[in-house]
């Protein structure tokens, strides 16, 4: 009897998984393709890791007070392992995650907003950017080098190529924000 229960609780929370993700698909697969800077591919493979592991801990998801915040965390984490791995340099992330941040909190009238006319907000974004500041952006957003790293390589101390980083995604963020008004 108790085995019946079980199997019934389990079939209950993997429905609700699987629907939970249905519903909220589309957000997902915004919030994966961004990160992964338009590459298909890795954001289905991102989603697909989310999906088996959020099937795995079907119990989890269906008690946890937020089951969607559950989904975007495993999914982050799915990201970030996969570009470790992956370690493709060029990728640009910051300002996918700033239009990932603004397309959740912001009105309907964002959904206008496609692939195409987020990459071209991302081109214009980076193109204000001075031939320093791509630079250490690229260096560290793109070949994932730490700030240790950066300062070795410029010549800098460690606590100027923070601060200069830190300006940098001021700035990005300022210039995501001009260019998708909500």
């Amino acid at each position: 009897m108790e085995n019946a229960d079980a199997l019934c609780r389990d079939a209950q929370s993997t429905e609700f998984v699987r629907q939970l993700v249905e519903e909220n698909y589309d957000m997902l697969y915004k919030a994966a393709l961004f990160r992964m800077g338009g590459d298909i591919d890795a954001a289905d493979s991102c989603l697909q890791q989310m999906l088996e592991i959020a099937l795995g801990k079907a119990d989890v998801v269906k008690a946890h007070k937020k089951p969607v915040a559950w989904l975007v965390k495993t999914l982050q984490n799915c990201i970030r392992k996969y570009r470790s791995k992956a370690a493709k340099p060029g990728l640009v992330f910051v300002a996918l995650e700033e239009i990932e941040y603004l397309l959740q909190v912001a009105p309907p009238e964002l959904e206008e907003y496609d692939d195409e006319s987020l990459n071209a907000v991302k081109e214009q974004v980076l193109s204000a950017l001075t031939e320093d500041e791509m630079l250490l952006y690229n260096m560290h957003y793109g070949e994932g080098l730490t700030v240790k790293e950066i300062a070795e390589k410029v010549g800098a101390s460690v606590p100027s190529v923070k601060c200069r980083l830190y300006r940098i995604r001021l700035k990005v963020s300022e210039l995501v924000k001009q260019k998708i008004p909500y």
